[in-house]
């Protein structure tokens, strides 16, 4: 379950098709834009994919009277003008999950454009989900980095150095998401509503994943560490090092540049490979 909005068609193809292709026949539920092209409607029609289609309407919380600040845009996502478009896939996405009965195995919530499918995620012989499932992401990022410790320090009071766990990815039990969902609300028109929680950037739904989480209000989730086993491999940090290596070496190596060296692998195979687009 994701938003996929705005997106061309090979994106859609790219996560849906690797997804199918592993053999993954459930439900899978995507939030298009207003404006999806027909095309890529028919193409997920025919690959068994629920297309929400979503509406664009005005937000409620700006206050600001700040040029560029982010909560002077006007566009939220229906039926929650409340918070930002980016949280919005936290409650739109447990709507669409307590509107199918059907959907009682386990559920996958994921960012869809930096992600691709190796295998089956539920599959023969993937791990068994347990109630909730939080990602941690390479060793090196901790929730020292600043999209994790301004945030929560200046709303919070608090500071933590733990592995930083990343709110693009994550697992449980039907009933455990459907709390954790409504615990994520329920914490965003706290941060909405409070002046010192308002942050003029995309991506606080990570500091929040990580406070909930880090404070002991999510009793029910465990964390799975990087690389340890689960289906999810998020390699944003070791991609973007390999990346960088690899083109150092081309450079000194062959006089390549970026854009002419050539892509390494770096992942074993685990089920869904997250955050790829980090390797360059």
């Amino acid at each position: 379950m994701g938003m996929a909005s705005g997106y061309r068609l090979g994106v859609y193809q790219r996560f849906v098709g690797s997804l199918r292709r592993s053999g993954f026949q459930g439900h899978v539920f995507l939030g298009v834009a207003p404006d999806v092209d027909p095309a890529i409607l028919e193409y997920l029609r025919r690959r068994n994919v629920t297309a929400k289609v979503q509406t664009w309407v005005n937000c409620t919380y700006s206050d600001s009277d700040r040029k560029n600040d982010i909560f002077q845009k006007t566009t939220c996502a229906h039926p929650y003008p409340d918070i930002k478009i980016r949280w919005s896939r936290f409650p739109l996405i447990r709507d669409w999950l307590q509107e199918c009965a059907a959907c009682t195995g386990p559920v996958l919530i994921i960012d869809v454009r930096d992600s691709y499918f190796q295998k089956n995620p539920f599959g023969q012989g993937s791990p068994t989900v347990y109630g909730l499932q939080v990602v941690e992401e390479h060793v090196t990022q901790t929730t020292q980095h600043w999209l994790t410790k301004w945030p929560i320090q200046e709303c919070k009071g608090v500071q933590y150095e733990k592995p930083m766990l990343c709110s693009g990815t994550t697992v449980g039990t039907r009933v455990a998401m459907l709390r954790y969902l409504e615990i994520m609300y329920a914490e965003m028109k706290v941060w909405i509503n409070d002046t010192k929680c308002r942050f003029n950037i995309n991506g606080d739904d990570q500091s929040m994943h990580n406070y909930l989480f880090y404070s002991g209000q999510l009793p029910f989730a465990n964390a799975i560490p990087h690389r340890s086993g689960g289906i999810v491999n998020t390699v944003g940090v070791d991609g973007a090092r390999t990346w960088k290596q690899h083109t150092k070496e081309q450079q000194e190596l062959y006089g390549k540049d970026i854009q002419e060296a050539d892509l390494v692998s770096y992942t074993n195979l685990i089920a869904l490979v997250h955050n790829f687009m980090e390797c360059g």
